[in-house]
């Protein structure tokens, strides 16, 4: 059996408003990786560490609610505007 078959691979297809390179998951796992290679060259953690700090902190989180809706939650009243505001690119 193909490791590629429907049968052992699971999709979940999302409506963007607009056409981009790549799946979205794609980007956020770039970005994640990027910060994780910082981490790793500055010293400040192993790779051990860092898969840790993903699976165990904001993995649990994320499976549940969401990048943006763990922050939406945590900012009480305000949500997840303040946040948002100081947002750079």
């Amino acid at each position: 059996m193909s490791l590629t078959s429907s049968a052992t691979l699971t999709f979940y297809p999302l409506s963007l408003r607009k056409e981009i390179d790549a799946h979205i998951a794609d980007r956020f796992l770039e970005a994640v990786w990027h910060k994780a290679l910082w981490l790793m060259k500055g010293g400040i953690a192993t790779t051990e560490r860092i898969d840790e700090a993903i699976r165990m902190a904001f993995g649990h989180r994320w499976a549940q609610t969401g990048l943006l809706e763990t922050y939406r939650i945590a900012g009480g009243d305000s949500g997840m505007r303040p946040g948002a505001e100081m947002a750079v690119d």
